[in-house]
């Protein structure tokens, strides 16, 4: 139940669930998500029959019912987005000037990013995918521009 909250956003920004549709197209009309034959798993491995000619499953990802969520592709990213930058269902009006100012948010500054070894720290988050700050004792990933991630604990 962790990431239910996760998934229902999904939902709010026009994502189906991956096993939409199951084997048949158009699926989750993501073309980056493989059909899923049926939803949920154990231990994070598919289980069910997989649908034909497919190898990978995402059996990580947030729009399908299991145990592991951890991701959504890019596909559904651009989905995502695309609803955020709509003016139907009014979803544009989130991060719209006068809805910033309306509820307190119209000088937030940008976060400056740092610099570490000839590549740009993008973010740190811990491992439910929080942004956070460093924090001593927890284990957090740090996301840099080049797309590597590093997992580190500082313990004291």
């Amino acid at each position: 139940m962790a990431r239910v909250l996760t998934h229902e956003v999904g939902h709010y920004l026009n994502l189906m669930h991956t096993f939409a549709n199951y084997c048949t197209s158009p699926g989750d009309e993501v073309s980056d998500t493989p059909p899923v034959y049926h939803h949920g798993s154990n231990n994070c491995d598919q289980n069910w029959t997989l649908c034909t000619g497919v190898t990978i499953v995402n059996d990580e990802n947030y729009m399908d019912y299991t145990d592991c969520p951890s991701m959504f592709t890019d596909g559904q990213k651009t989905r995502a987005l695309t609803a955020l930058n709509s003016t139907v269902g009014y979803r544009s009006n989130l991060w719209s000037a006068a809805n910033l100012i309306a509820v307190g948010c119209q000088s937030v500054t940008a976060i400056q990013p740092e610099m570490i070894k000839d590549r740009m720290l993008l973010k740190i988050i811990d491992i439910l995918g929080r942004e956070t700050k460093p924090t001593i004792n927890t284990p957090l990933f740090y996301m840099y521009d080049d797309g590597t991630v590093e997992k580190k604990i500082i313990i004291e």
